[in-house]
């Protein structure tokens, strides 16, 4: 039997409530929002971050920062994302932004993208998921689902848990006793893999294969 025929019998409480069960215990702090900023759904860790109203918080109109400036930016992406999430160009409207907090800690790097469930009455629903990268410490991944997930060589998976664990290509280089022109070429081949265009984002990339313990 096919997962899809599996899942069809399933009633549609279950399978909601089974996924509600996977999205809190693993990956990354995760909340669903409508097109106009207000959530459907908020994991354990999103709402840890949330309550500690440090840069990032629900009010009565939805998600909003400690910036007028700022939560407008982030309103405009929800909606750009939003819209485009029946799209066969969806996976390429995933949008970033960064949102300070209080001295000293970094910002929070937001990765917002589509997510295109069955409207009521034939509607298409708008919907955008939001990652939260909790930047305090570095991201321990497990290469294995990465690697199975973009299709990665086993050098590349080394280098891309290496590079999420916080250590620079140099640094790669030495710990996998190779030169840091083979770590470049793995780091230009992870980039065309996973479509980032920065370290930076393909951490964000990589924040959902995290290992918490």
């Amino acid at each position: 039997m096919s997962n899809r025929a599996i899942v069809s019998e399933l009633s549609p409480q279950l399978t909601l409530e089974a996924v509600r069960a996977i999205l809190d215990a693993v990956g990354p702090a995760l909340l669903l929002v409508d097109d106009d900023c207000r959530p459907i759904f908020i994991n354990r860790r999103a709402a840890l971050i949330l309550a500690q109203r440090d840069g990032l918080t629900l009010g009565p109109n939805g998600l909003m920062t400690d910036s007028l400036k700022v939560t407008r930016s982030l309103r405009g992406a929800i909606a750009r994302v939003a819209a485009h999430a029946h799209s066969l160009q969806a996976h390429s409207r995933t949008l970033r932004l960064s949102v300070a907090r209080r001295h000293p800690h970094p910002p929070w790097l937001l990765s917002i993208l589509p997510i295109a469930p069955d409207g009521a009455g034939g509607v298409p629903a708008r919907y955008a998921a939001i990652a939260i990268l909790e930047c305090e410490g570095h991201t321990r991944i497990d290469p294995s689902s990465a690697a199975d997930y973009f299709l990665l060589t086993p050098r590349e998976a080394e280098v891309a848990a290496l590079l999420a664990a916080g250590r620079n290509s140099r640094e790669a280089a030495r710990a996998m006793h190779i030169g840091i022109g083979t770590v470049r070429t793995h780091l230009k081949s992870l980039f065309d893999k996973t479509g980032a265009r920065s370290q930076t984002a393909l951490a964000l990339k990589l924040q959902a294969f995290a290992i918490f313990d």
